[in-house]
């Protein structure tokens, strides 16, 4: 199959970013040729052009392409999708009930299934947009590039918390807990120097502390899972609560535990040596991306087979090219706010070196000064 995969953003090392990332892989390696839009380009749209994927920015570029089917991720780009390929089937997919680019479209665009990666989307959208039939497809990795590297600890000894956003206030909780438990502690994300190879980070650490895809990423590498963030806390994931917990895609909404220290070195203590393997196999069994592009191939199929109906409702296309040619400036703005915040902080960073010499260099003037004013003063 053609296949117009979207994802709004591509530009850091978020959840459906690295989602979009691992699909398109896993589908071409499927047989089916996959051409990827964005309007927020960046490190992970660069990966996929690296490895021989088409990006758009523009989808005006592409119309007249002759896809069988869109694989839509985000709302506004759905609805740009549907402007430029409105004979296109096409299938929605939401990554989570909080954002607001992750809610359905709120126009009708003949969208032919549309799919979760949780009951907890499912029944959100149920309740919320009058959607009753909603495909769930899980969170799914390449579980080769995500597989064990070495086995854990006999006890827990090595904690990684693998998070783009945890709050100082998350931090010191989870630095006393592993204090009490006497385990070290690493932190991978945004916020603490994002890395393209977090399975080598995973892989060093006994248990890992995240919520969604990262959760679903340290199964994978065979390690203990907790589920603790800034929604919650769902608690470490074992044989007899991963379907609960997975019915909130991990984010720690299932249970909703609030942990303090001591509750979260209590949840660290029934770390057992043996979770590695058990979440490895459930996430072979759940979470595995090829077995997740077979499902999304029988998916594509009921798109095609179903087609766009006719008499949809016009789509306000000077509004979708303006939207589109405003963002676009926005994420130059962005792109040019981070790299004026990447010298500042390099500035910054260099000042704070040159202050102690420059210190000295003054202490040691001030004191050449009172010595030759004590000269002067002799002289006469």
């Amino acid at each position: 199959m053609k296949i117009l995969l979207t994802n709004h953003h591509l530009a850091l090392l978020g959840g459906t970013e690295t989602a979009a990332y691992t699909l398109a892989l896993a589908l071409r390696g499927a047989g089916h040729e996959v051409s990827i839009a964005t309007v927020e380009p960046g490190a992970v749209s660069e990966a996929l052009e690296k490895v021989g994927f088409e990006v758009a920015v523009d989808l005006g570029e592409w119309r007249g392409r002759g896809f069988d089917v869109i694989h839509a991720h985000h709302n506004a780009m759905a609805l740009t999708a549907r402007y430029h390929f409105p004979r296109t089937p096409m299938i929605f997919v939401g990554h989570g009930v909080l954002p607001e680019l992750e809610q359905p479209p709120s126009v009708d665009l003949g969208i032919g299934v549309f799919a979760g990666v949780s009951e907890e989307v499912r029944d959100a959208w149920r309740h919320k947009h009058g959607i009753e039939d909603t495909e769930v497809v899980r969170n799914a990795v390449d579980c080769e590039r995500f597989h064990p590297r070495e086995p854990v600890g006999a006890a827990l000894k090595r904690v990684l918390v693998l998070s783009n956003h945890f709050p100082d206030e998350l931090r010191a909780v989870v630095g006393k807990a592993c204090d009490q438990v006497g385990a070290e502690i690493g932190y991978c994300g945004l916020e603490d120097g994002a890395v393209w190879n977090t399975e080598e980070a995973v892989n060093a650490a006994d248990l890992v502390i995240s919520l969604g895809r990262g959760i679903v990423e340290a199964m994978a590498c065979g390690r203990a899972a907790l589920v603790f963030d800034w929604h919650g806390a769902d608690g470490i994931v074992t044989a007899d609560n991963y379907q609960e917990i997975r019915k909130h895609n991990f984010s720690g909404r299932r249970f909703r535990r609030e942990l303090d220290a001591e509750g979260l070195a209590e949840e660290m203590r029934k770390y057992q040596p043996e979770m590695g393997e058990t979440n490895r196999a459930l996430a072979l069994e759940h979470h595995d991306i090829r077995k997740a592009v077979s499902h999304y191939e029988e998916i594509y199929r009921r798109a095609i087979d179903a087609g766009v109906p006719d008499g949809l409702p016009p789509l306000p296309g000077p509004e979708i090219e303006a939207f589109q040619h405003m963002w676009r400036e926005h994420v130059a703005l962005k792109a040019d706010a981070r790299r004026l915040a990447s010298e500042h902080q390099r500035l910054r960073m260099e000042l704070d070196s040159i202050r102690p010499r420059v210190r000295s260099m003054m202490w040691r003037l001030e004191e050449e000064r009172r010595l030759l004013k004590k000269d002067l003063e002799k002289g006469r």
